[in-house]
């Protein structure tokens, strides 16, 4: 159970990292905590690092170190991790475990241009084409494409009871979602069955671990750094084996956040530079964009309530974008 860090317990944190870890750490200051994680910073004699506890199992963060591992020998940039004296990939603290991490000074580096776009997309595709191969040592390694008939099915439920539940609102932003909805729910039921009907899907989403890509799962702005010319990967607790098309659609998020619109030649760019890394057979790419195609960020904008933090107009023109986007999804699988 995690509770409070108060001031008067940071200095028995720094005992920890030292005994653990033998190094003379001097300030540690708390930098974020959510309920899934709480990051520190430590200065040492040697640098500053990052002190992580993630709220999961130890052999759920066995899977993460070792994926981050694997990722690192194929020249992929990810913060070292720092083993403890007893050699293990943590230390243990007030009944959490903690990981000591090289701190990366660098700054975001988001989608925001033609150019950083393309950037994001060929690190996205090195990382995929890099990851195939990996196996965890404890498991754990099933792949969630898998699971996508089951959720697609669990997200169109949660859509239609959403819409029967606010079906008389009176709410502007409520109503704006209502006239949208039955073309978001076309485009989910119309995916779904062409999922169902896929032959790559139905061939590659029993395959073992080795066969499958691993996903970084939250591939969003503030978890690409550069420093110093370099990229790097950071935030690595919802790493999975899942199909490409999962951290692809937080790349395109992203690229709709920044640049306040979409243009059909933005897929056409990132696809290009991706698939120079990360050559994928057509119907692989078919069946990537086909999930893309999915209104998936749709359904979390109203299962997740984004919309109580947009204004009407912000929430119109996410509607606009999400829609354009999945037509241009829907066009190249069938272009494909």
């Amino acid at each position: 159970m995690r509770g409070e860090i108060m001031d008067e317990e940071f200095g028995a944190l720094k005992e920890a990292v030292m005994q653990h870890y033998g190094i003379r750490a001097g300030q540690c200051r708390l930098l974020r905590r959510t309920a899934r994680t709480i990051v520190f910073s430590v200065r040492t004699e040697s640098g500053q690092y990052v002190l992580k506890s993630i709220n999961c199992s130890r052999q759920r963060l066995q899977f993460i170190l070792e994926a981050e591992q694997y990722l690192r020998e194929r020249k992929i940039a990810i913060p070292a991790v720092i083993p403890a004296r007893s050699g293990s990939g943590w230390m243990e603290w007030e009944g959490n475990a903690y990981v000591l991490q090289q701190k990366i000074d660098g700054k975001p580096y988001p989608p925001d241009n033609d150019e950083a776009m393309a950037i994001r997309a060929s690190l996205l595709g090195s990382m995929h084409a890099a990851s195939l191969g990996f196996v965890s040592t404890i498991g754990g390694d099933r792949p969630r494409m898998a699971d996508w008939v089951e959720q697609n099915k669990r997200k169109m439920a949660d859509m239609q009871s959403w819409k029967a539940f606010y079906a008389e609102s009176r709410s502007e932003k409520k109503r704006v979602i209502l006239r949208a909805f039955d073309t978001f729910q076309e485009l989910a039921e119309q995916t779904h069955a062409l999922l169902l009907q896929n032959d790559e899907y139905a061939a590659c989403r029993n395959l073992p671990a080795d066969r499958h890509f691993l996903s970084h799962g939250d591939f969003h702005s503030l978890n690409v750094l550069k420093e110093d010319g370099q990229l790097y990967i950071i935030d690595w607790e919802f790493v999975s084996h899942d199909y490409p098309s999962r951290d692809m659609n937080r790349l395109l998020n992203s690229v709709l956040n920044r640049r306040k619109g979409w243009k059909p030649q933005w897929m056409e760019t990132i696809l290009d530079h991706y698939l120079k890394q990360n050559r994928l057979k057509e119907e692989q790419v078919r069946l990537m964009v086909l999930d893309m195609a999915f209104p998936h960020m749709f359904e979390r904008c109203l299962t997740r309530g984004w919309y109580r933090s947009m204004s009407v107009p912000q929430l119109e023109a996410f509607l606009e974008m999400e829609k354009a986007k999945l037509d241009t999804m829907i066009r190249l699988y069938r272009d494909i």
